[in-house]
């Protein structure tokens, strides 16, 4: 029987501006790539760690490496079925036994694992992603927190999106949101990654509520849920979860607060969880909206292909880096083209 190979590599991306949230600012990411080699076929994955969710590259790599044990000899049934979705979910409940939560690095599996099951079938996973399903919503594009001189040069890039997510728990949200709004009319979403819990979200959140103002997202950390189903009565905006939901379970738990929820490969453990979590948000009656973390084209393409599944997109990761690896899916008056390729469709730039 042939024998399945890892691979995984550093993945250093750097993006354009600095890229600042309410927990911090910075501008190199240190990703990984995953290879999983088979009968000569490659199996491309991108694990991007999060530090607030645990992971860093070295515990990514170290959790990786446990995985594969599981992962191993189960290649030959996965990459041999006509639908690799079932055998997946099974090595998924394999993993629960191996390491708890690792969703980036579970992530980067999966990912390859598809994209392997794809090439040596000459078949794209978007036919069984989303069989039938073609229309994409459009995504936003991030403007983080930065200092207030850098902010002109950050619209100019986000020219041809018309939808901006602007990351609060800064300074100056106040005067961040009034310097956007003077200049042009885009739609905004506003994210402020738990910054503040629900009487002090509300305060901080009040003033800056207005037209123009589509959501918000995860104002309150994640287990303060009353907190944002507070901020959802008091500013009757729509609210949705991030950081509160990273299993099914937590999802249920949300539900009940908010309007919708984010839902991250990298978070929830790769396109096979994706999937799952984006089905049970719609038995709850809850919106989706498909996001991301600062990935290369390898990982934004992968979540691309589930893009016509759900009602919002947050998947400019790769359109934030000054230098981009792979190339794959592509932008067109902010909609996703998606590639025709064989498995995810990404190709390495040279």
């Amino acid at each position: 029987m042939p024998e399945a190979r890892l691979e995984v590599q550093e993945l250093t991306l750097r993006t354009r501006h600095l890229f600042g949230i309410s927990r911090g600012a910075r501008q190199s990411f240190e990703n990984l790539l995953v290879r999983v080699c088979w009968e000569g076929a490659e199996g491309l994955g991108e694990i991007a760690p999060s530090p607030y969710y645990g992971e860093r590259a070295p515990i990514a790599r170290a959790s990786a490496a446990l995985l594969w044990e599981a992962a191993a000899p189960r290649v030959q049934g996965i990459v041999s079925s006509k639908d690799p979705t079932e055998p997946l979910l099974e090595l998924h409940r394999a993993w629960d036994g191996v390491v708890r939560r690792n969703g980036a690095a579970r992530c980067g599996l999966d990912m390859a694992l598809w994209d392997l099951w794809g090439k040596l079938r000459g078949q794209g996973v978007g036919e069984v992603w989303r069989p039938g399903a073609l229309n994409c919503p459009v995504t936003s594009y991030t403007i983080g927190i930065d200092v207030p001189e850098t902010l002109g040069g950050r619209l100019d890039a986000a020219a041809g999106f018309s939808i901006l997510k602007v990351k609060l728990g800064g300074p100056d949200d106040r005067g961040t949101l009034a310097a956007i709004r003077e200049r042009d009319g885009r739609t905004v979403r506003v994210d402020a990654n738990c910054a503040w819990r629900g009487g002090e979200a509300v305060e901080r959140l009040r003033p800056l509520a207005g037209p123009g103002i589509e959501l918000i997202e995860q104002p309150c950390p994640p287990r303060d849920l009353a907190g944002l189903g507070m901020v959802r009565e008091a500013l009757g905006i729509p609210v949705y979860a991030d950081e509160s939901v990273e299993t099914l379970e937590d999802l249920d738990a949300v539900a009940p607060f908010v309007d919708g929820i984010n839902v991250k490969l990298v978070k929830c453990g790769g396109p096979t969880q994706a999937r799952r979590h984006i089905q049970r948000a719609r038995e709850l009656g809850l919106e989706v909206m498909l996001g991301c973390m600062i990935e290369s084209s390898l990982g934004i393409t992968a979540a691309a292909q589930l893009a016509p599944l759900v009602d919002r997109l947050d998947l400019d990761g790769a359109l934030l880096l000054d230098k981009d690896p792979f190339s794959g899916v592509e932008w067109a008056d902010g909609r996703p083209r998606l590639p025709q390729g064989p498995g995810l469709g990404v190709v390495p730039r040279a």
